[in-house]
């Protein structure tokens, strides 16, 4: 093929490690956290997120991104909401392990982001049901895990303040970002990869991780679109 062609490696996964099937202790009504891309410009497609569903009462879902660091559209108390775009606002798909849940991609806006850039996420429940991971000494905004493609950053709680009054025009109003701790999300990425690693017919060779990976991810987005239950999968 000729040189610097490009296809696209589909149905990869990232995962950073769940918690071991039970209550970590750790639970925050949602985190933010940053994602970024190596040398290649992946496509974020969908999420599973590690979910306390013994204990949650509403599985609703939002998810935000934006280009800039979260850092900079936080202060100590107020959100610049429209500097975030929502991206997912849908009812999980609970797993029957009774750990893991989806967002899938039919509820959820691709997120591209460039190589050697990066992006913020915000992910919210209606309660303190989202578990997390967390190391003593990666602190929010340092590496906490890569795969060579997409690194996984640390990233930091957002807690209601209800010192502040409720903003019909900024549902952001009444949270603060807390620096007290660094959640480190417990999921799985979903994502697509622009390569060069491609064959003579434009087909990327680059493997998803496993078979079966990309073979629960097809069957997964493919039962949402026809309305299966996970749990019927």
């Amino acid at each position: 093929h000729a040189q610097g062609t490009t296809c696209l490696a589909e149905g990869l996964v990232f995962e950073s490690p769940f918690n071991d099937g039970s209550n970590s202790g750790r639970k925050t009504d949602g985190f933010m956290f940053y994602l970024s891309a190596q040398e290649r410009t992946v496509t974020v497609q969908a999420l599973e997120l590690d979910v306390l569903l013994d204990e949650s009462t509403d599985l609703s879902v939002e998810v935000y991104v934006a280009d800039e660091d979260y850092d900079d559209l936080f202060d100590t108390k107020y959100a610049q909401a429209g500097l975030w775009t929502k991206i997912a606002d849908t009812q999980l798909i609970p797993h029957p392990d009774g750990q893991r849940s989806l967002i899938a991609d039919k509820a959820f806006e691709d997120v591209t982001i460039g190589a050697l850039s990066k992006k913020s996420f915000f992910v919210r429940m209606k309660g303190p049901w989202l578990d997390y991971t967390a190391y003593a000494l990666t602190k929010g905004g340092e590496m906490a895990s890569t795969n060579g493609q997409m690194t996984l950053f640390a990233g930091s709680p957002v807690e209601v303040d209800s010192t502040v009054d409720p903003d019909p025009d900024n549902s952001f109003a009444q949270h603060k970002l807390s620096r007290s701790i660094s959640p480190i999300l417990a999921g799985r990425v979903y994502y697509n990869l622009e390569t060069t690693n491609c064959n003579g017919n434009g087909i990327a060779t680059v493997a998803a991780q496993t078979v079966e990976t990309s073979m629960e991810f097809a069957v997964l987005t493919d039962a949402v679109v026809t309305g299966q239950a996970y749990s019927d999968i």
